[in-house]
């Protein structure tokens, strides 16, 4: 768990370096750098210069980054928004342990 979230924020920096603006970084983490680099290659053949307002790309994109924006709000500044947070330490939530040996997922799924 602690590997794969570490491997999402490195992915996410390479893209932030790749498109240099973190919500068309977001938009690629969602829809693929491929799809955005595509998209912003239409814009561009338009005369535009791309933004993530003017790039055509699907609902549950265009979405994704201002929901994930409005969580980060809420959570930096909850009073703001009427909201009380309980205090959470910033440490890892799961703990990892070892079976020591391979294990069926379909068994680690219902144990999960």
């Amino acid at each position: 768990m602690v590997d794969a979230t570490r491997a999402a924020l490195d992915y996410l920096q390479n893209l932030y370096a790749q498109f240099g603006d973190w919500n068309l970084a977001l938009a690629a983490y969602n829809w693929g750098e491929g799809n955005l680099s595509r998209a912003i290659a239409r814009v561009q053949a338009s005369g535009q210069t791309p933004t993530f307002e003017n790039i055509r790309m699907p609902n549950e994109t265009r979405n994704y980054v201002p929901k994930l924006l409005a969580v980060r709000n809420l959570i930096n500044q909850p009073e703001q928004y009427g909201l009380r947070l309980d205090k959470f330490p910033n440490k890892p939530y799961f703990v990892a342990v070892s079976t020591g040996r391979h294990m069926d997922i379909d068994i680690a799924a219902k144990l999960a």
